[in-house]
């Protein structure tokens, strides 16, 4: 039985996707990036504490592309924090 022409515009994409996710992956990974999974146990009080330092929009507490972000920034305000403090003790 042939596949209808939807059926294959589906495959075709799910392909290019596949695709391009590979790519970004191995992107990442020449670049020294690396993607880790984060378990937040409780989400209220991590969005509400985002939030309320100015990290995260509350509009935005359910978008994952928001979130990561903000959790990015905490990570390079928190690097930049130990840098400074091991300068000023060295």
């Amino acid at each position: 039985m042939d596949a209808a022409p939807n059926d294959l515009d589906r495959i075709a994409k799910r392909k290019r996707q596949n695709v391009l996710r590979v790519q970004r992956c191995r992107a990442r990974k020449q670049s020294g990036a690396r993607i880790v999974r984060i378990e937040v146990t409780d989400w209220a009080a991590a969005r509400d504490a985002f939030i309320r330092i100015g990290v995260l929009k509350a509009e935005q507490s359910n978008d994952d592309q928001a979130i990561e972000a903000a959790i990015a920034q905490l990570c390079r305000a928190g690097f930049r924090a130990v840098e400074a403090r091991q300068k000023a003790s060295a």
